[in-house]
């Protein structure tokens, strides 16, 4: 299914091509998410049975739960949770300036090579981002400023 959405770029109804594919790998998603589930809860009984280590074991479990909260069933009961609901309000607002932030660096790839040079290059960014900021406030404060003292 990969492959036929691939070869539905760039043409005519190439959205609502690609929108068919998936809506046929959706109950394959679905099916796929069972069996893991099915699997996780083997694997979390029959431990004991198994060549892993234990912290194999959790490793794989963690890993199925994660994959497991991205279902919407699953984050419709996460939703319910006061506190879960707090992060997704505090997750909005970072995305967006995150959002800003990538438009403002013209979401291009940073060629810094290892943590403290990629550092450097974000801090730039940062800076460069809030210099702006102050600029456009300057700017619409000084436009504001004849409107005042005519009136």
């Amino acid at each position: 299914m990969n492959a036929q959405n691939l070869n539905a770029r760039r043409r005519h109804g190439a959205p609502r091509e690609r929108k068919k594919i998936l809506r046929k790998m959706n109950p394959l998603l679905k099916r796929i998410g069972e069996h893991a589930r099915r699997h996780r809860d083997l694997l979390d009984a029959k431990f004991g049975q198994t060549q892993l280590s234990q912290a194999q074991a959790a490793r794989i479990i963690a890993r199925i739960d994660d994959l497991s909260q991205r279902d919407p069933q699953r984050l419709k009961e996460r939703l319910k949770e006061e506190k879960f609901r707090e992060f997704q309000t505090r997750r909005g607002g970072t995305e967006a300036r995150i959002g800003i932030f990538k438009s403002h660096t013209r979401s291009r790839v940073w060629r810094a090579k290892g943590l403290a040079h990629r550092q450097l290059a974000v801090g730039w960014s940062v800076l460069a981002h809030n210099l702006e900021w102050v600029a456009r406030r300057v700017r619409e404060q000084s436009a504001k400023a004849p409107l005042a003292e005519s009136a």
